[in-house]
């Protein structure tokens, strides 16, 4: 993939990045955790995408780097984050709710059958909860940590 998402998939409220909006929201999120495992795969594009899509993510860009063997994936969610607020004319708290996002990126490495994952979230709490929410067995099979 070129870095083109059909966007045309997503549903007409979801807040759509593209690749350079996307690398301005990570270069100014705080790292959230990342990880290096052996997989036993590397996704097709397709297959990919449609896994993502199903576990209500946005993929920003997918495509090879430099190297041939390897590609990068940047994908993001929507965190809706209500936080009290008071009222200053009547001192009554109310919700305020604020979008936020968790943005993710996947480097694939073809010939060492490695994953490298990062993640950011201006709420670190809910890292967790998203990454699980990935599935990563379903994506890439069998996998276990490796440096």
């Amino acid at each position: 993939m070129d870095g083109s998402v059909n966007r045309g998939e997503y549903h007409e409220n979801a807040i759509l990045l593209n690749p350079e909006e996307f690398l301005l929201l990570w270069d100014a999120l705080p790292d959230g955790g990342s990880f290096i495992c052996c997989v036993s795969k590397i996704p097709p594009v397709q297959d990919l995408s449609r896994h993502l899509h199903f576990n209500h993510f946005i993929i920003a860009s997918d495509g090879p780097n430099a190297a041939n063997h390897l590609r990068t994936v940047h994908f993001y969610a929507s965190v809706q984050d209500s936080t009290p607020v008071k009222s200053n004319s009547t001192g009554r708290r109310f919700s305020h709710a604020q979008l936020q996002f968790f943005l993710g990126e996947f480097i694939f490495d073809s010939l060492s059958l490695k994953l490298f994952a990062k993640f950011r979230c201006p709420q670190q709490d809910a890292i967790v909860p998203f990454v699980k929410k990935l599935q990563l067995k379903e994506i890439v099979g069998s996998y276990a940590p490796c440096e």
